[in-house]
């Protein structure tokens, strides 16, 4: 993309205001100014979390302080906008150069970077980071011979994405096999989950308990993974363990 001074993304629209200074206790700390603006006619939810990257001291990982602070996700009304103050941790005015880069990620929708340039920030590149529920959905995979043994079926999966590294799984379960599920006290489910490189990214589990087991059940997996992306999900498995 060609740099420019503001991006519209969605119903969104990101716009660099200005660079200063920020008191932050005792300490002055460099701070780049971003209008953020909301141009639907409906209440959206924003957060923000960026990443400075310094030519003279590399990756900063930290920001100081965010005024106001947008990291867990700000409502903001129809067609109103928020100017957000960010000071980075250890940057002061002296060690700011051209060719410094700011890495923005919004929401779960994209990933945006900034560069300085004749002491003015561009945005310059954009990627969308936007994962449907659908997407995820495509990426499982059951074991209907394990299930048929314990005398469960697995069925009807929905997924809903909550941001870039989370989403909720719902899973009907069907007992198609009363006298087999009376033999086990409980039916542990198995969650795996791998990255595209087939290594194993996230597990967790769950119990199906015998009090004479509902023919029908719907179940929940609240599903967060810390080390990387949803982008990054080859392939999620579910199975009963036993």
């Amino acid at each position: 993309m060609n740099p420019e001074r503001f991006i519209e993304i969605e119903d969104l629209k990101i716009e660099w205001i200005k660079e200063g200074m920020a008191t932050i206790g005792f300490e002055r700390r460099f701070a780049i100014t971003l209008r953020v603006t909301n141009q639907s006619d409906q209440k959206s939810i924003v957060a923000l979390n960026p990443e400075y990257i310094s030519i003279s001291r590399g990756w900063i990982d930290g920001v100081h302080d965010m005024s106001p602070s947008l990291y867990s996700g700000e409502e903001l009304l129809p067609k109103s906008f928020v100017d957000v103050k960010i000071a980075f941790e250890g940057i002061k005015r002296s060690m700011v150069s051209d060719g410094d880069r700011m890495k923005l990620k919004i929401s779960k929708i994209a990933s945006l970077l900034l560069r300085r340039d004749n002491s003015q920030w561009y945005f310059v590149e954009y990627s969308s980071i936007k994962i449907g529920n659908d997407e995820i959905k495509s990426k499982i995979e059951q074991f209907e011979a394990i299930e048929e043994r314990i005398g469960i079926a697995l069925q009807n999966f929905s997924v809903q994405v909550k941001d870039e590294h989370s989403f909720d799984l719902y899973i009907e379960t069907l007992v198609t096999d009363e006298e087999r599920c009376r033999e086990f006290q409980k039916i542990p489910l198995k969650l795996v989950v791998y990255d595209k490189e087939n290594n194993v990214i996230h597990m967790q589990g769950l119990n199906l308990y015998n009090n004479g087991y509902s023919i029908f059940q719907v179940l929940e997996f609240p599903v967060k993974i810390s080390e990387t992306t949803l982008s990054n999900i080859n392939k999620i498995r579910i199975f009963p363990s036993l």
